[in-house]
């Protein structure tokens, strides 16, 4: 154990009033000011905030989510000399952002409240979507511009941490897990039906509508991120107006309203100038092999991410079009899965111990890679021999026509070795991983926050979302440039290697994943 030093400077300044639940006769009280019991308007303000936060983590899913499916295509189709190894970077470069700004929006959310990172970084997904949309106004290295507009998303989408925090903050450990279970709900919610838009916006193609004066095109890949923006700004709006600060005392069970207001009512409160310290004694290797898991499952589930699409290009010879539809499909019914593990879970966490669930969950993922290994003598239809890219390409078709040339790169020296994945049993994979991912993302994310303990968590949660987001970076690197050089004999065994190693870390350091026991002490500074 070690000693955590706190300073809630920011979020304790002004005139706060605290709550304390009426759970039980033998509570004590805190050294701060005589606690009020919370009342019924009260409880139900606390849980609007929460669920104002539910709908948050939904259009900021919906808005990736609708995006995704055609990241490979419209790529092509503004760079027809990208590769598969570029899709990497610009997969990871969505992460990378987030990387960097999780900790520094956990930061800001401890000293200063959480309303104003959520509002700042919603805005920027905005934006940044705008520039998405855009991208074929760009005369040169547009490529780039991609990866810089996928970084700022993720600066944006870096409210993940903030999100995290305040439910971890604002809920007792009785309503933590299934809490957590719910945003994460409402996150595949959002993975459910981005695709589906997706899918509705295909029959536009490549060239739907033009407007020249001002460089806007509205087609099926830029209507996404147009619409993610009109989200992303009706998401702000809503946080404006019914965001609400709380935060729950760990140790007893009491509510704080950390949001500055006038009362009239006599209770003292902390003055203007004082300072609240907490500092409490963490076990900072449970911390660490949670990042490390974490770590892992991003990594991992990173895959289906970056691969799905020109998989299904080289594997299935699917056109441009039908790739993104049946992909957005394909992980549409990924999303429903999910919502049903995210069913499960609640029930399933109160019969057996959160930890045995997470390895379960590893395991599951491990087999579901291996199920996904080609097999049979039926091998992928192989591009012209030229290597030009499919979207430069035209082959006849059946009828004598002339369309996009389909099927695996001739560069893809894998291509003529390897039967192709069935369709069948891409889907079975995909079912398995969307029932075990969801599932593992949800326990650990609930024992993290029970390790932090009664500490603002805002920074801590950057360090979660931080360690996911390294797994997407090197993940999407990793796997697109192990598909590309040697296919999914390689790749996909290889990603099964990365769960066991997950697993074995899991089980070593099994008896220090509980939830926080130590003590704390709070105090009371002038400034």
């Amino acid at each position: 154990m070690a000693d955590f030093e706190t300073d809630l400077s920011g979020s304790f300044h002004g005139n706060s009033r605290f709550y304390r639940r009426a759970v039980s006769d033998d509570i004590p009280s805190t050294n701060l000011n005589s606690p009020l019991i919370e009342d019924c308007s009260e409880y139900k303000r606390r849980w609007a905030s929460i669920r104002v936060l539910y709908l948050t983590m939904f259009l900021s899913s919906i808005g990736y989510s609708m995006i995704m499916p055609s990241v490979w295509p419209y790529l092509q189709s503004l760079d027809s000399d990208t590769t598969a190894g570029f899709l990497g970077w610009v997969v990871a470069a969505y992460s990378i952002g987030q990387l960097v700004t999780s900790p520094l929006l956990g930061r800001w959310a401890n000293r200063y409240g959480t309303l104003a990172p959520l509002v700042a970084s919603t805005s920027i997904i905005a934006v940044s979507n705008i520039v998405y949309g855009y991208l074929n106004a760009i005369p040169a290295g547009v490529k780039y511009f991609m990866i810089g507009a996928r970084v700022l998303t993720g600066v944006g989408c870096a409210n993940v941490a903030v999100t995290r925090s305040f439910v971890a903050s604002a809920t007792t450990l009785k309503e933590r897990t299934a809490t957590m279970a719910n945003v994460a709900s409402f996150q595949a919610i959002g993975f459910i039906l981005g695709p589906v838009l997706q899918a509705a916006f295909t029959p536009m193609g490549a060239t739907f509508v033009s407007w020249e004066p001002i460089k806007l095109q509205l087609n099926m890949y830029t209507c996404p991120a147009f619409l993610s923006a009109i989200l992303a700004i009706i998401n702000v709006v809503l946080l404006c107006c019914l965001f609400t600060e709380y935060g729950v005392d760990d140790d007893h069970d009491s509510v704080v309203i950390r949001k500055d207001v006038s009362y009239t009512s006599g209770i003292s409160t902390a003055s203007s100038t004082d300072v609240m310290v907490v500092k409490v004694r963490v076990d900072y290797v449970a911390i660490a092999v949670s990042l490390i898991i974490y770590f892992g499952l991003l990594f991992v589930f990173s895959f289906f991410e970056t691969i799905i699409t020109p998989l299904s290009i080289d594997m299935y010879g699917w056109t441009h079009t039908e790739a993104v539809l049946y992909c957005g499909l394909m992980l549409s019914w990924a999303g429903f899965v999910s919502v049903i593990a995210y069913i499960g879970i609640k029930p399933l966490s109160k019969r057996v111990d959160e930890r045995i669930i997470l390895i379960g969950g590893l395991v599951m993922m491990a087999v579901s890679f291996l199920l996904s290994l080609p097999m049979g003598d039926q091998y992928p239809i192989l591009q012209a021999a030229d290597l030009t890219p499919a979207i430069n390409q035209t082959a006849p078709s059946v009828n004598g026509t002339h369309g996009p040339t389909v099927g695996c790169l001739l560069q893809y020296l894998w291509c003529r070795h390897t039967p192709i994945i069935h369709l069948v049993q891409l889907l079975v994979s995909v079912t398995v991983v969307s029932l075990a991912y969801p599932v593992c993302v949800v326990i650990l994310s609930a024992l993290y926050s029970k390790i932090l303990g009664p500490a603002p968590q805002g920074t801590m949660q950057g360090w979660l979302t931080s360690a996911g987001c390294c797994g997407r970076i090197f993940g999407p690197m990793f796997v697109s440039n192990v598909y590309e050089w040697y296919g999914p004999y390689v790749a996909l065994p290889s990603v099964a290697g990365i769960i066991v190693v997950t697993v074995m870390v899991n089980v070593v350091s099994f008896r220090r994943l509980v939830p926080y026991q130590g003590g704390r002490k709070m105090s009371i500074i002038n400034t």
